[in-house]
Parts: structure tokens; sequence; C-alpha cells
């Protein structure tokens, strides 16, 4: 372990700063102006920054690769406390209706979008499941079971912070403008918006608003472990057709990873109600830290070289997938006339 530890004590100081800067609910309480982009984007982006300007000693290299592959798994398990499959069948069906065909919608297309601007596997679906679900929790998630770089990762929770910072902005702009109800605007933010963070901060204009987006964005949240179930499925899939047909002998992956089952057995347990509150918030404190940990250790492995090849499209393909999330909310709710 000790080989680890130079770089996981990196990693976690990364961290440390991220969450000064952004804050953490209910424990720090961040710079106003600065923690819009949230604790992971910054983590992310203070670990391209050292990475950029320092040349860390090799011995650093294990603890990085460690905190980026390992601990963010352990922070995806305790994601789980997140869940809750019992709130999700209460939410009322219009919701859970809109909240699965953006998912759907999001995933597909943003990952036909990626298809054609030639990215490859690991960035379509990280991108996809970023912009379709929870940002960047869900980005990594789908990294993680479609082998991506951490370049690719990286790309991805880049992009949906970015865009998801400009779309609180957007919203809370065009809300009085365009004469939106408080259902529906809660609904439009909860259904769109990529981070939970950035939920609550455009729809935080008052109680009623902010209830409905929560409740919208939580039952869409709740909708990750199904996504990366079915994704996790198909890729196993499709990899051992496309063994067979060269007629390779692989390793097949398990249809659910360590991780994935982790996170699906947390979350059944806390919809069951036997977590205590108490355990239920330090779970998702330690699930905060540990993903920020993982995205400073991927941040401190980036290249921005690649970054910069394939930036400006990556945001491109975001950016239509978010518009047509946004498109598709408001026709759903103005057809409900909500």
């Amino acid at each position: 372990m000790q080989k680890y530890l130079a770089g996981i004590l990196v990693c976690f100081a990364i961290a440390v700063l991220a969450a000064l800067i952004a804050g953490i609910p209910n424990v720090l309480p961040g710079i106003v102006g600065l923690k819009i982009l949230g604790i992971l984007g910054w983590a992310l982006i203070l670990g391209i920054i050292i990475r950029s300007s320092l040349v860390l000693p090799s011995h650093f290299k294990a603890g990085i690769t460690y905190s980026a592959k390992t601990i963010l798994r352990l922070g995806i398990v305790l994601l789980g406390v997140r869940l809750n499959f019992s709130s999700l069948a209460s939410s009322g069906v219009l919701i859970v209706l809109l909240d699965a065909i953006i998912v759907l919608v999001g995933i597909l297309v943003v990952n036909e979008l990626g298809r054609k601007a030639g990215f490859s596997r690991g960035l379509r679906l990280s991108l996809a499941f970023g912009t379709g679900i929870c940002g960047a929790s869900a980005a990594v998630a789908a990294g993680s079971i479609s082998s991506a770089k951490d370049e690719e990762v990286s790309l991805a929770v880049g992009t949906v912070s970015l865009l998801g910072t400009l779309g609180v902005l957007g919203f809370i702009l065009i809300r009085e403008p365009l004469g939106l109800s408080d259902t529906h605007y809660g609904i439009l933010t909860g259904s769109t918006l990529q981070e939970v963070g950035q939920v609550i901060a455009a729809a935080s204009v008052n109680s009623n608003a902010l209830d409905t987006a929560t409740l919208t964005k939580l039952a869409r949240v709740a909708l990750l472990a199904p996504a990366l179930v079915i994704a996790s499925s198909l890729l196993r899939y499709r990899d051992n057709q496309s063994s067979a047909s060269l007629g390779q002998k692989t390793e097949r992956p398990p249809i659910l990873p360590q991780f994935l089952i982790g996170f699906l057995v947390v979350g059944a347990v806390n919809s069951l109600g036997w977590l205590p509150k108490e355990f239920s918030s330090l779970a998702q404190t330690l699930s905060i830290a540990c993903t920020a940990m993982a995205m400073a250790g991927i941040g401190l492995g980036v290249d921005i070289r690649t970054v910069r090849r394939v930036g400006i499209k990556a945001l491109g393909v975001g950016a239509m997938g978010f518009i047509l999330l946004v498109v598709i909310s408001s026709i759903v709710t103005i057809i409900a006339r909500v």
C-alpha cells in the first residue's frame, strides 16, 4: 500500500482544494460564483492544471492510477445511497415518463452523434450518460463499464460540467420572460440539467419550483442503475459477437461489474429504509470525496493534446444533446399543460 500513498495524498489534497472552492452540501459552503461548477468539475480542472504545469515524480503514478480506478469504484458504490426506488415509483406518471424519455433519448442520440463525429466508444458513452442522466457521476460510471481512457472521461466530465453551468444561467434568464409556471420550470430544470447541484442552483427561485425540480432530478438519477445494467449487458454481448466473428477467444467480462452490483445493493437497501439517516448522509459525503479524488486522478492523467484535438467537437455534440432534451421536456410539459 505504501507505493500508492504519495499519489493518493496528491489526489486527496486536490479534492480538498476543490471542496473549498465548490463546497459540499451541509459540510462546506464553497465560494460564491465559483461553486456552480461543482466539486467534481473543479477536481478535474485542478488535476489538469497541475498535470500541464508540473512534472510529478514517477512514484506518484501508482497512487494516481489507484485513485482514478479503485477509489472511483468505491465512490460509485456509495453513490447508491442517493437512489430511492420507492420515490421513483411515487413520483407521478408524467415525471417518470418524461425522465425515462429524457434518459433514453439523451443516451441514444448523443451516442449516435458521437459515433458520426468519430468518437471512441468510451467517449461516446461517457458523454451520453453524463448528458442524459446525472453529469459527472454518470459519465465516470459509464466510462468504467466501457473501459474509457482517462482523457475520454475527463473530456466528457468537462463538457457536461460546462454545458450544465451555462444551462443554469440560461434557465434563470429565460424563466420570467417566458412566463414559466413554478411546476413547468421545476420539471424543465430537473429533467435536463446534468448535475443535482446545477438543478438546485437553477430552481432555487422559490420552494415550489425547487421541490418539483429536485423530485424530477432524483427520479432521473434513479434511472442510472437500470441504464448501466442494460448498457453493460449490451457491451458484453457486442464484444462477444465481435470476438466470435474474428475467431478469437477472449475472457468475457461480467454482465454486472462488482462496483455496479455494490451500487445496486446499496440503492436497494436505502430504498427499503434500512439505512439510518445519519449513515446515508455520511455515505453521500464519502461518495463525493471518493469521486472527487478519482476526478483529480483522472485530471492528473490527462494528455491536454487529446482534449484540444476533440474538445470542440465534444462540446458541440454535448450541446446538441442538451438542447434536444430541453426541447423534448418543453414539448411534454406543454402537452400535459403543467
